[in-house]
């Protein structure tokens, strides 16, 4: 065999790269880790991988995800690997979980949350080949060091070396095998075969059923062939070729077939082998740190997660192999020390252990929190002096998760203390989950961190205070980072996104870099980061890189998706320096250089490279420190008669001073006075200060200014005013809504995220709207609350408020008051002058008018607001009246007849006769009647045409009058007869009928049909066409004729509109169409019919067999089959059926989980089934696809122990082979948990 080119291949890049003039003479050196390059000695390390046919394990090529063993008899190749499953193609990918079932039980795959792990192993071994002597050559300057798990405990292996070649001695008689790196990646061999040797004992057996595919021996995995190539067979001396080819015995069994050659020469067998290729490939580098000498650590990969350490120069010293990788934990973070120790942490569930700077492990906590915690380890950070290690990660249990910091003792890792500051909500859309994923810490003995949306400062003593909490601030960051804060990391993760010192905090979030205030962490100054880029989702955003350092000058370094740029204190830009890959972690430095960590690619990519970059960038040092920590607890807000309270500091023998202290820290509220007052704490090192807020601790008080405005007093400045808003829905319904209330309008649909919203939703919240010590109140609001900085909060009404300046009494004296002659007038007048207050007066009517007199009004209230010179006021009300008995003449007459022929005649009288009222006829062109009540009008004095009659009447108030139009005709025309049939004697609802005008009239007569409850229900057509009719019941119809001289004439007829019967429909649905026995069926009757209807229902094969009613109940299967359900439905109109059927099967259940601790509960992992089955073929397997269980039998399961020692908690693959009582087979795989 030769060449095996590695599953995951990472190339050692070059500092000779080229990137660009500036950048290559900037850089100092860039590597990129490597892994499958050397032979890699087994101190115990890889005795897992073993099997009978390979022998011990001696050396492996160990490349992550692909292991390539070399055993004392054979070869092992083993394959673990991971990808991300979008959630549309879970269902499916577990349904091809079984696809490679063929490939014997070394080969598994399950799905975990997001991610498909799958393995496969297959080994080779060499058929009666002799013990050869293994010897090794070109020692690595670089050794390894592995912590694992062995037997239920984890061990650590230092100082394993590693070489560039392996010889098989003697493998056969005169037969030895070289195997070597090859330059390309992965490795070759190469027989030798000595003068005499014979060949034909050379033979291969491999686990696996191989093919011969054009000259190469192809061995199938679940990733693809393992290829053994064409071999090249020569003559050692001369090179000369001599024909070979591969042949294989049986199907698994390979040999040599050589052509003649000389026997008593040497010869050489040289083929290559090549594994398959994945389609993720993640070398990455994650963070890098420096120790107190220069030499730099990293750490990187997802199988496992590997700390890598480089001296000053860039030359590897060491690899340390975690127990960590993707199929048991969910990545973290680290931390190196002045001294070169590392401690390294499994983000979830939390893991820690510390090695120190040979990569030999100190110590391995695996439940740092206690055995039941759920802790998760995301960001870790020193103190200032490195006497305290600090983690930054989640807390709490189940739903309830909490932005959380940890005290680890650096001398076992165990949790010292546990401070909690923050919680998200879980079910939000999307969740807002609160977890700290950035921190660091200052010299001021303070740390710093980053939630998804939070930046906060807490005491690095979280003990100190009485109150049980080191928290010293924390305010909204406006990063808005999603629950995957980055875009780069395998899982979640903490991200390098901030850091200190003693002026200033520095934070960024991929896009921008921020300058901030350390006492609050409010943003000073804020700039651009070039090539910085960040991945928004659902309104939030992950960081496409991270890394962020300071110098001792105050420099910023920062990282990009494509380098690194240097910015002074005040975040004016001095350089970049360009990087091929994006950066996640930077660190200053000697000599003026910066280290610079990252990878290509990011969370979504197949093949990601990683390097650690030294770069020039003429940094002025490694930041020094004064380490000193002066921090005072906060205190709490106190009245002026409080008594006094002992302050805390951090640090004792410093002075305190400042109004109401003592030196030694005794604060008297009443000696400082009411105020917000700074109390200052000083050390030989330095100093820190905290605010004491004195209330007098009563009610706030407000009056109204003469402005209208209103002041405040009795409180500390500065105040909060605000109303309360109740909560408010605003429909959406155009795109100007939809983005006024922050959402996004997308093809005619407004969307809040991924989700679509149809209104604009506030919730009820009191609205602050003045923050100052006098306020002008918004209109319409009557109730408000003040709120001053010792948070004392007094709720005001407006209309109780006393003015702020005490007013005399305005009063008004009536020098003339003026009421409406008659109802209706505008004749009235008031004229008033002012008494009291200061002179000179404005008046301001309700009106709208000005001054003190006012005139041409009409009766009603007149209030007038006088205002005097100091702006004090009085209102009045005077009322203007009119007569209530002289109304206008309510005028009223009537008439025999309007329409006459000209040898009528018409009378008409007054009908409603009121005293002191004269009246007047008028008609036509005679003379007016006066003062008659009663006359008769003859047609003849009229004329032809239309005439207006007209009664008027005065009284004192004035005059009305009333008419009547008067219609004169020769009445030479018939008058007409209405008349008309109906198309149909009976009428359904829906039907349409059409109508036949046989009415009598003269042309030019028109014609006006009203149809009740029908379409159209209106027409002036002489036939109206078709009607149509929708409701039951009467409905009229109804004609008028008119002829051209106005004669009139109608007809009404009323019509039954009947409700016919239609037939009925039978329909139902069942719930499910196909169930397992002993299970019931839902059904749901979706017909249509009269309420008279019937239903008679009939159940194959269940219980009960049938029913009559609407609503069946549920029906019942006990033995598999196909079963019909039929359901007939009667009544006036008809009958109707509906029939379906049901399918009943014999089910398994495999549970997911167990929990073998003998309280009777779930104790045995077993297979449940809904039928009688008559053996149960049982297997488990660990997490290396090593077999650990195997039953036969009807009730045998796992009781959750290995060798009679109860197996760890995690996840296992099981097998399962269950043949049913009638003769059914099913096979399934999965993964169980293992609780305890």
């Amino acid at each position: 065999m030769t060449n095996f080119l590695p599953l995951l291949t990472l190339v050692l890049i070059l500092s000779e790269i080229s990137i660009s003039t500036d950048a290559k003479a900037q850089e100092q050196w860039l590597q990129s880790p490597e892994r499958g390059k050397e032979f890699i000695e087994n101190k115990g390390q890889f005795d897992q991988y073993a099997c009978e046919q390979s022998g011990p394990i001696r050396y492996a090529l160990d490349e992550g995800t692909t292991k390539i063993l070399f055993g004392e008899k054979g070869i092992v190749y083993f394959f673990l690997n991971s990808n991300k499953v979008p959630k549309s193609e879970r269902a499916e990918q577990k349904k091809q979980i079984n696809a490679h079932a063929d490939l014997e039980q070394d080969s598994w795959a399950y799905i975990s949350g997001k991610y498909l792990f799958e393995s496969d192993r297959v080994w080779m071994t060499w058929n009666h080949a002799s013990t050869p002597t293994i010897e090794t050559a070109e020692k690595s300057t670089a050794y390894h060091s592995y912590t694992f798990r062995d037997n239920h405990e984890y061990k650590n292996i230092s100082y394993v070396p590693a070489f560039k070649q392996l010889t098989y001695h003697e493998l056969y008689p005169g037969i030895d095998m070289y195997v070597n790196i090859h330059e390309d990646g992965g490795y070759k061999y190469t027989y030798q075969i000595k003068p005499g040797a014979d060949l034909s004992l050379i033979e291969s057996i491999y686990s696996r059923d191989i093919t011969i595919k054009d000259g190469a021996v192809h061995i199938p995995t679940r990733f693809g062939d393992i290829i053994d190539h064409n071999p090249l067979a020569f003559y050692t001396a001369s090179q000369e070729q001599i024909p070979i080819v591969f042949h294989s015995k049986n199907t698994r069994q390979i040999q040599f077939s050589i052509g003649d050659y000389q026997h008593n020469a040497e010869i050489t067998i040289d083929p290559w082998v090549q594994t398959p290729n994945f389609n993720t490939s993640w070398k990455c580098i994650w963070e890098c740190e420096r120790d107190a000498t220069g030499n730099v650590y990293v750490i990187g990969g997802i199988e496992p997660m590997q700390v890598l350490k480089y001296n000053a120069a860039g030359t590897l010293q060491w690899t340390y192999n975690t127990p960590y990788d993707t199929s048991s934990v969910w990545l973290g973070t680290f931390a190196t020390d002045d001294a070169g120790n590392c401690y390294v942490t499994a983000g979830s569930t939390a893991q820690i252990q510390k090695i120190n700077t040979s990569a030999v492990l100190q110590w391995n906590n695996t439940s740092p929190g206690g055995l039941l915690s759920s802790y998760e380890f995301w960001s870790i950070s020193f103190n200032c002096d490195q006497s305290k290690l600090i983690v930054g990660g989640t807390g709490g249990s189940g739903l309830q998760l909490l932005a959380s910091v940890f005290d680890i003792d650096v001398n076992s890792g165990n949790i010292l203390s546990t401070q909690n500051y923050t919680q998200g909500q879980v079910f939000s859309i999307p969740p807002s989950i609160e977890e700290v994923r950035s921190i660091c810490s200052s010299p001021n003995g303070k740390f710093y961190f980053l939630t998804q949306d939070t930046i906060g400062a807490f005491n690095q003593n979280l003990s100190l205070c009485s109150s049980g909490s080191s928290l010293i601030f924390k305010n909204s960051s406006t990063y808005n980072f999603g629950y995957k804060c980055e875009n780069y990391r395998f899982d979640n993760s903490g991200i390098c996104a901030i850091k200190a010192n003693n002026q200033f905090l520095y934070t960024q979030n991929g896009t921008s870099v921020h300058k901030r205030n350390l006492a609050d962490g409010s943003i000073i100054l804020s700039a651009p980061i070039p090539g910085g880029g960040n991945s928004p989702a659902l309104g939030e955003n992950s960081a496409n890189n991270s890394g962020i350092d300071i110098d001792d000058c105050g420099n910023i370094y920062v990282g990009s998706q494509n380098g690194v740029s240097k910015f002074d204190a005040n975040l004016n830009l001095i350089a970049s320096y360009p990087t091929s890959f994006n950066v996640y972690d930077v660190h200053v430095n000697s000599g003026g250089e910066l280290i610079a960590a990252g990878s290509t690619g990011n969370s979504s990519s197949g093949n990601r490279t990683g390097y650690i970059q030294s770069i020039n960038v003429s940094a002025c040092g490694v930041l020094t420190v004064n380490c000193c920590d002066a921090s005072i607890c906060p205190a709490s807000n106190l009245c002026s008669t409080s008594a006094s309270v002992q302050l805390t500091a951090a640090t004792a023998g410093g002075t305190w001073s400042g109004p109401g202290v003592s030196s030694g820290g005794l604060f008297n509220p009443s000696l400082a006075g009411v105020g917000t007052h700074t109390i200052i704490y000083t050390l030989p090192c330095g100093a820190d200060s905290i605010q004491m807020i004195i209330s007098p601790c009563q009610d706030l008080t407000a009056c109204i200014e003469p402005d209208g405005t209103v002041t405040v007093s009795n409180g500390i400045a500065p105040y909060s005013w605000s109303y309360f808003q109740p909560a408010t829905s605003t429909p959406i319904t155009n795109e100007a809504e939809c983005t006024a209330c922050g959402y996004t309008w997308f093809f005619g649909t407004c969307l809040n995220g991924f989700f679509p919203a149809t209104s604009c939703d506030t919730p009820e919240q009191w609205v602050v709207f003045s923050t100052q010590t006098n306020a002008s109140i918004p209109n319409g609001i009557t109730e408000f609350q003040i709120t001053d900085n010792a948070a004392t909060t007094t709720l005001f009404n407006i209309g109780n408020l006393q003015p702020c300046t005490v007013c005399p009494t305005i009063a008004i004296d009536t020098l003339n008051l003026t009421n409406c002659s008659c109802t209706g007038d505008n004749d009235g007048a008031i004229s008033i002058i002012a008494i009291g207050g200061t002179a000179p007066y404005a008046y301001s009517w309700s009106s709208g008018n000005s001054g003190s007199q006012i005139s041409n009004l009409t009766a009603g209230d007149y209030t007038v607001t006088i205002t005097d010179a100091n702006s004090c006021t009085g209102s009045y009300t005077i009322s203007i009246t009119e007569p209530a008995n002289t109304p206008l003449p309510d005028i009223q007459f009537n008439i025999t007849d309007t329409l006459l022929c000209l040898t009528d005649s018409t009378v008409v009288s007054n009908s409603n006769i009121e005293t002191g009222v004269t009246y007047s006829w008028s008609f036509g062109n005679n003379p007016p009647i006066n003062n008659v009540n009663t006359i008769t009008i003859q047609a003849s004095d009229l004329g032809l045409g239309s005439h207006i009659l007209s009664l008027s009447g005065t009284n004192s108030c004035g005059n009305a009058s009333v008419t009547q139009v008067i219609t004169v005709i020769d009445c030479t025309i018939p008058p007409p007869v209405a008349n008309f049939t109906v198309s149909a004697d009976s009428i359904c609802i829906g039907d349409c009928v059409s109508f036949n005008n046989i009415s009598t009239y003269e042309n030019g007569a028109t014609f006006s049909w009203s149809f009740e409850n029908a379409t159209p229900w209106l027409s002036s057509a002489l036939d109206p066409g078709s009607v149509c009719f929708a409701i039951q019941g009467i409905a009229i119809v109804k004609l008028v004729v008119t002829n051209p001289d106005g004669q009139k004439d109608s007809l009404s007829l009323s019509l039954f509109i009947d409700d016919c019967q239609t037939p009925p429909l039978a329909k139902f649905s069942t719930a499910e169409d196909v169930i397992c026995s002993g299970e019931c069926v839902r059904i749901s009757n979706e017909s249509s019919a009269s309420i008279n209807a019937t239903y008679e229902w009939t159940f194959d094969g269940a219980t009960p067999s049938s029913h009559s009613g609407v609503t069946p109940p549920d029906i019942c299967y006990e033995l598999d089959g196909t079963y019909s359900i039929l359901l007939i439905v009667s009544d006036t109109g008809g009958i109707d059926t509906a029939v379906t059927s049901i399918t009943v099967n014999y089910c398994i259940d495999i549970p997911n989980a167990f929990s073998p601790n003998s309280d009777g509960l779930n104790d045995v992992f077993r297979v449940i089934s809904s039928g009688a089955f008559s053996n149960v073929d049982l297997k488990i397997y660990n997490r290396w696809g090593q077999l650990i269980f195997e039953s036969a039998g009807v009730n045998n399961g796992w009781d959750g122990t290995y060798k009679g020692i109860p197996a760890n908690v995690g996840v296992y693959v099981y097998t399962v082979t269950v043949r049913l009582a009638n003769g059914e087979t099913f096979i399934k795989n999965g993964n169980v948990t293992l609780l305890r």
